[in-house]
């Protein structure tokens, strides 16, 4: 059975409860959903939830993971009927951003209980609702497991550096929690000829490693991201038009701050761009044998980068291969 993605944005109050969710044209569209899920919750109700129907065999399998202020919450069913997750994804939606209001309430109404006089009670007939099964290890996740491993592979400019402005590869990996990352950086400036009025001059360029972390702010498929870490490295001289030739590496270290806003396009990769601003802690200069000066380090720089951002899921428990039915 072929999945085709359908995105709902449920609004339930201002800021939203915001579901982004994905099903076959089979199963219940956005107004059913938003329907079942506004008669469950509070109007000042908030958080944010990702579901998922999947065909699986006859039936259907249904992902969910839901985040509130104060936990994130992460799901599995399988059902017969498309219908029934629909119905199960509003619930469990609705009991994690509103507790005290989605239990008050029901999506069916309750049969009568007083029996018509003269006649016998009847026998409450076998539901014919399909059976959901939630996975026996389906648990609130705890918050401090990571929900992604993040790579990102950016390009860009900078300035401030090295001699005028640059080009400037980057890399980042780490995992992200739901409102924090943690990411190891790698990034490689490309070489800028400093000339000297002799003539002569050198080919600078540096390469660096380092750690960014900062907290994460969820908007939607939006995250704005305020990264801040330190990297450091060696930033290399090569004598050219010189009488004497050689490469002189001096070591090279900066506090960073990176603001930056990423877009999910899919559940697994993102667009990211971000700004670079530094502070170099070591200010490495270049200089001819005779005291003629070639670069110094300036103190701030600055860098704008566009790129990628892969982000895979991490697994929650060894015992999350299969549902159990």
């Amino acid at each position: 059975m072929v999945t085709a993605p359908l995105l709902v944005a449920l609004a339930v109050g201002d800021p939203a409860v915001s579901v982004r969710w994905e099903a076959p044209p089979e199963c219940p569209e956005r107004a059913e959903v938003e329907s079942r899920l506004a008669a469950l919750v509070d109007p000042a109700a908030r958080g944010q939830a990702e579901a998922r129907i999947d065909g699986e065999g006859p039936g259907y399998r249904l992902s969910l993971r839901v985040e509130t202020a104060d936990a994130a919450v992460t799901r599995r069913f399988d059902a017969a009927s498309c219908d029934s997750l629909a119905t199960a994804a509003a619930v469990v939606i609705a009991v994690a951003v509103d507790p005290l209001a989605a239990t008050s309430k029901s999506l069916v109404p309750d049969p009568p209980t007083t029996p018509v006089p003269g006649e016998p009670t009847p026998r409450a007939a076998p539901s014919s609702r399909p059976v959901v099964r939630a996975r026996a290890d389906a648990a609130e996740e705890p918050r401090s497991r990571p929900q992604t491993l993040a790579l990102g592979l950016h390009a860009g400019a900078a300035a401030g550096v090295l001699p005028g402005a640059h080009g400037v590869g980057h890399l980042a990996v780490g995992p992200q929690w739901s409102r924090w990352e943690l990411l190891v950086t790698a990034t490689h400036r490309l070489g800028r000829f400093a000339s000297h009025e002799s003539g002569g001059g050198a080919q600078i360029f540096a390469s660096s490693a380092g750690v960014a972390a900062g907290p994460l702010i969820r908007r939607g498929r939006f995250i704005v991201h305020l990264r801040s870490g330190v990297e450091g490295g060696v930033m290399v001289a090569e004598g050219r038009g010189l009488d004497i030739t050689r490469l002189v590496a001096r070591p090279w270290v900066a506090a960073t701050v990176q603001p930056g806003v990423s877009y999910a396009a899919t559940s697994w990769l993102a667009l990211h761009g971000a700004l670079t601003f530094g502070a170099a802690i070591t200010r490495p200069t270049f200089a001819l044998d005779d005291g003629g000066l070639l670069h110094e380090t300036p103190a701030l720089g600055l860098g704008i980068g566009l790129g990628a951002e892969f982000r895979i899921p991490l697994r929650q428990s060894s015992r999350s291969r299969r549902p159990r039915t």
